[in-house]
């Protein structure tokens, strides 16, 4: 087997275990119901994933790399002026509500289940660290640049996380609207007026 024909093979797993744990939660899914979705033999599994909770980590973790794909710190210092810092703000939720609303059943089912799912919940606190992390950095140097007024980056983060997370949840899950732009047009107005100087 050729490594472009492995490779297609972990993605088609990986595609058929995104379905089966949005579908069914992580608890009631098992390896036989992602190798039947994904129409292969149950020994194929292992040969890519030791387990089911292995799978998992890396279809969220593949998730979540999408999702803060436009978190990126080393732009900061070149946004100039409150309108730059703005943008930027709305192009990372642009990308996170996109993310949110193409795996909005995986993603609910992993933040809802990830804390009474004792296996899984290391991924969701190490999911929760990585974005406070990065949240509080950008406040730091919005901050330091004089972008943003001074506030407690820690507290203001977990708002923040707190927001996004309740709306796309509301928004893409619940009432499965389709309309990024105006929530992310809504949210950013909301949380921009709150923090430029």
């Amino acid at each position: 087997m050729t490594t472009y024909q492995r490779e297609n093979k972990k993605r088609l797993l990986m595609g058929a275990a995104a379905q089966v744990f949005s579908d069914k939660g992580y608890h009631e899914a098992n390896v036989s119901d992602i190798v039947k979705r994904a129409g292969v033999a149950q020994g194929t599994f292992y040969l890519y994933f030791p387990s089911k909770k292995a799978i998992f980590k890396e279809v969220v973790d593949r998730v979540v790399s999408e999702l803060f794909a436009g978190f990126n710190e080393q732009d900061i210092p070149s946004l100039q002026t409150a309108e730059d810092y703005t943008q930027h703000v709305r192009g990372i939720y642009v990308n996170i509500f996109r993310i949110y609303r193409e795996n909005a059943k995986l993603l609910t089912m992993f933040l809802r289940e990830g804390v009474r799912v004792e296996e899984i919940r290391p991924i969701l606190l190490e999911f929760y660290r990585k974005i406070t992390g990065w949240m509080e950095r950008y406040v730091e140097l919005g901050v330091q640049n004089g972008l943003i007024r001074p506030i407690d980056p820690e507290i203001l983060a977990q708002s923040l996380i707190g927001m996004v997370e309740q709306v796309a949840f509301y928004w893409f899950a619940i009432k499965g609207e389709q309309d990024v732009e105006h929530v992310v047009d809504t949210l950013t107005a909301f949380e921009m007026r709150g923090l430029l100087g």
